[in-house]
């Protein structure tokens, strides 16, 4: 509000013609709005002092904490006049999340990974942890996927942030939506791109992805096993490993160590074996492998 027209004496008197105002603020997010009554959503850079009148009224608005100074500058000869005010931090409207946009499955969060507690204006809450301000905040993933050490409560809360330590999250590869909720409903999200963890067990597969078990083949095919190595979610990932022949006597394997993969072209039928596969110290092994006789291609003759 400009409450007065005052003359050079300092008296408050009415103006005898209208006088202009234009608006301003050292803040860049404030905003001046049309008071009617209340304020309105009708945004203004300036206001009038109509004739006959020595008041006028209007809106400010500003997100930004801390003590801003409003200029209110005649369009005639009158002085410009200037004053503070004080901005205070509103209460709980989000989270921001900080996160590393890279982690690995099954492994501790690495690099800086904090949550805000932020007001409407973005300006970050440093007494959340108040009894007065702290609505309570929960973390959770969109696949639902196991995680350790999220609890948050109050005392992690340092100045508005919490930094999250020793955590791990536990499930599918690729990017996953980390979700932080409070109480009432205040939200915050970030996307997070999750990297298959180590390996934990490895498969043979075939060449219709398959786990290679018990199997037959004849001469006439040739059978392609590939190494696929998973983390402790189950999460795929191409290994390589050694290749050897632990039982039997099947012939036409090409052995290439370490490599991803193997080819069985076998041309002696009636044999039968197992292969297994070691990577990174862990194993496994196929079911038993057995060579058939082919389709029928000729007859021989014999005395």
């Amino acid at each position: 509000m400009i409450n007065s027209y005052a003359t050079s004496t300092g008296n408050i008197t009415n103006t005898p013609v209208s006088v202009l105002f234009n608006l301003s603020s050292n803040s860049s997010d404030s905003k001046f709005f049309e008071y009617n009554n209340g304020c309105t959503n009708n945004e203004i850079t300036e206001v009038e002092i109509a004739a006959g009148s020595n008041s006028t009224f209007f809106c400010y608005y500003d997100t930004k904490e801390g003590n801003p100074v409003i200029e209110i500058k005649p369009k005639n000869n009158w002085s410009t006049v200037s004053q503070a005010q004080t901005i205070l931090v509103g209460p709980l409207d989000h989270f921001d999340l900080e996160f590393e946009s890279s982690q690995t499955n099954n492994e501790v969060f690495s690099g800086i990974n904090k949550v805000y507690a932020k007001d409407i204006g973005g300006n970050t809450i440093t007494d959340y942890n108040s009894p007065q301000k702290w609505m309570g905040v929960s973390i959770s993933v969109s696949n639902g996927a196991t995680l350790e050490n999220f609890d948050l409560d109050a005392s992690d809360f340092i100045d508005g942030v919490a930094n999250l330590k020793d955590f791990k999250y536990i499930g599918s590869a690729g990017l996953i939506k980390f979700s932080v909720i409070s109480n009432n409903g205040k939200r915050g999200e970030a996307d997070v791109n999750i990297a298959h963890g180590s390996l934990d067990h490895v498969k043979i597969l075939d060449n219709e992805g398959n786990v290679v078990n018990n199997y037959e083949l004849s001469v006439d095919d040739v059978l392609n096993l590939y190494a696929a190595g998973y983390d402790v979610s189950d999460n795929y990932f191409e290994i390589t490993g050694n290749w050897e022949l632990i039982e039997g006597d099947l012939e036409g394997i090409d052995f290439q160590n370490p490599s991803n993969s193997l080819i069985l072209d076998p041309s002696i039928a009636f044999r039968s074996g197992k292969i297994r596969i070691t990577s990174d110290l862990k194993t496994t092994q196929t079911g038993l492998i057995t060579i058939k006789h082919g389709i029928l291609d000729h007859f021989s003759l014999s005395q």
